[in-house]
């Protein structure tokens, strides 16, 4: 098992993870988009930590981590929210989800 860890910008606020890196993705929804500021966010989950999705697993965005090069995202949802000047061209799965909000 790894340990992933991970901060805050101001580096007010760390983690750690002590499980595997689950389902990690790109997310296109406006409420992801907004949050960060970003045209895209990339998440992952962990086991432990807090904000607990429905599955159980805490999400992190994958840039919070000390070296988010260690974990890839796997896939795209929401692609039905993709800003149209974004270019998805990597291959990796799509998926359309109903809007949460």
């Amino acid at each position: 098992m790894h340990v992933y860890r991970g901060h805050c910008l101001c580096g007010a606020v760390a983690y750690v993870a002590r499980s595997e890196p689950v389902n990690p993705h790109y997310c296109h929804c406006d409420a992801c988009r907004r949050s960060a500021g970003a045209p895209v966010v990339a998440w992952v989950n962990f086991a432990t930590l807090c904000t607990i999705e429905e599955d159980g697993y805490a999400c992190v965005a994958i840039g919070s981590l000390d070296y988010p090069e260690a974990v890839a995202p796997q896939y795209h949802i929401y692609v039905q929210h993709t800003l149209p000047w974004l270019k998805r061209d990597d291959g990796l799965r799509r998926e359309e989800r109903e809007d949460r909000f």
